[in-house]
């Protein structure tokens, strides 16, 4: 790998000063780099590692540094954020170095057909939407919530269990971001497009979106540029409570794609609305053994919720600030090696 002429040989080595990396095998790639899976050799674990492709995406990386270490202040990782470990420049390149995680959203929908049942989408929805509201109380906007975005941390022993990851494109300024081209079209919220000021709702209509193609098994606005813009057979109870849950399902979606960005539900509101918390069900039809799927009952899958962290207390923010942030030193000679 050179400066010149971007290169990462499968079986190479990327290397900081404290340890190598053997490249493993390539992950993603996009505009600004490349998402590689390597053996980092200090401690033999597998991580993943973020590499810019040229010097003049250096500013760019270093801001999504930025947030990084603002996020990793108060404990992101414990919030459905994935786990940065830290950067450092390698022959010209700047890398960020991330735990390693399974295969995004798009990829899980793949294999289960290319749509979720409604028992699976609440515990992502839920999950995303804890991310969200920590996103929010710490002040960054992601602005970029779409499929390929959300991993699951293990898709076999945790198959519900997701995070979100690439801050590329997170502010947390987002009143200076007014105007730019912000999020993947198909998740565009109405603000952008407009070019209005935004904020922390634009996330909300991105996970809005997201929550109806899980169940759709295709993307609800599907343009293809700015201007372009069925059940389980059920009887008796359980087709009550299935018409229940699609009802409360719409709520919220409807409440996450209000166009008034004012307007829009927020985060923590998600948490506590009746199809995340279950209370309707919980409430009409706490006996009924409804199945969502071929082996995910109602009365079982209400019980396992908890293992998908509960709606979080007032405690678990206790000292997080908009205002706090950390000082960010830049590198002054990126020819060498250097951990940040």
């Amino acid at each position: 790998m050179n400066a010149n002429r971007f290169q990462v040989p499968i079986g190479g080595l990327i290397s900081s000063t404290t340890s190598d990396y053997e490249v493993q095998y390539l992950l993603g790639s996009g505009t600004f780099g490349v998402v590689t899976k390597c053996k980092k050799l200090a401690t033999n674990e597998m991580v993943a590692v973020k590499i810019l492709k040229s010097k003049k995406h250096i500013k760019g990386a270093e801001k999504e540094e930025m947030i990084l270490k603002k996020m990793k202040e108060f404990d992101s990782h414990k919030f459905n954020i994935v786990r940065w470990n830290g950067s450092f420049a390698c022959m010209g390149h700047f890398c960020l170095e991330f735990e390693e995680l399974d295969i995004n959203l798009h990829e899980f929908m793949q294999a289960c057909s290319n749509h979720l049942k409604l028992v699976e989408i609440r515990p992502i929805v839920q999950q995303l939407a804890t991310a969200l509201e920590f996103l929010m109380r710490v002040g960054i906007v992601h602005a970029d919530l779409k499929l390929e975005n959300i991993m699951m941390v293990e898709q076999f022993n945790q198959p519900l269990r997701v995070k979100i990851i690439d801050f590329g494109l997170a502010s947390d300024n987002p009143r200076a971001c007014t105007g730019l081209t912000l999020q993947t079209l198909w998740y565009r919220a109405p603000e952008v497009l407009l070019g209005c000021p935004i904020n922390g709702a634009i996330d909300v209509w991105s996970l809005g979106c997201i929550a109806a193609e899980m169940l759709m098994g295709t993307a609800l606005f599907p343009g293809s540029d700015e201007y372009d813009m069925v059940p389980d057979e059920l009887s008796g109870e359980d087709a009550s409570i299935d018409a229940c849950e699609r009802a409360s399902f719409v709520d919220l979606l409807t409440m996450m794609l209000k166009v008034d960005a004012a307007e829009r539900i927020t985060p923590s509101q998600i948490l506590h609305h009746p199809f995340i918390t279950m209370g309707h069900l919980v409430e009409t039809f706490d006996n009924s053994n409804y199945s969502d799927g071929d082996d995910v009952t109602y009365a079982s899958f209400k019980t396992s919720m908890l293992d998908y962290h509960s709606v979080p207390d007032e405690d678990r923010f206790a000292g997080l600030s908009s205002s706090e942030e950390p000082l960010l030193v830049n590198s002054t000679d990126d020819s060498e090696c250097d951990n940040r």
